[in-house]
């Protein structure tokens, strides 16, 4: 499954909406530490972030689906080649089971228990 990309950040949009609603009282508007240009440029920042992030994800999903698919490939060659194995020199046999397969349990009818009345 896919990660979520984030469109959208309601705290940048809400930073957004301050920064307009400031530079409409005070375009200029400045308290040393904070201003509504430093707040621009935060913004800027932020938005840029999220995009790498959104960037990174994209990334993300690509390698985890190259990966899943190596990695069903590697399963099946594995698979086939324990067949191999088994067809070449029989399931029940020892080099069959050093390739890691297992033979078939030895079935045995079970008795059922007498019911005692």
């Amino acid at each position: 499954m896919a990660r979520l990309r984030r469109q959208r950040s309601r705290l940048l949009d809400k930073a957004r909406l301050r920064a307009a609603m400031l530079a409409n009282l005070d375009p200029n508007l400045d308290f040393e530490a904070v201003s509504v240009r430093l707040l621009k440029e935060q913004i800027v920042r932020a938005q840029e972030a999220l995009e790498h992030y959104n960037r990174l994800i994209a990334e993300t999903d690509a390698a985890k689906h190259i990966f899943e698919r190596e990695e069903a490939a590697a399963n099946d060659l594995a698979v086939r080649l324990l067949l191999a194995v088994r067809s070449r020199h029989g399931k029940y046999s020892m080099q069959y089971q050093a390739a890691g397969g297992r033979p078939p349990p030895a079935r045995r009818k079970r008795r059922k228990p007498a019911i005692k009345d």
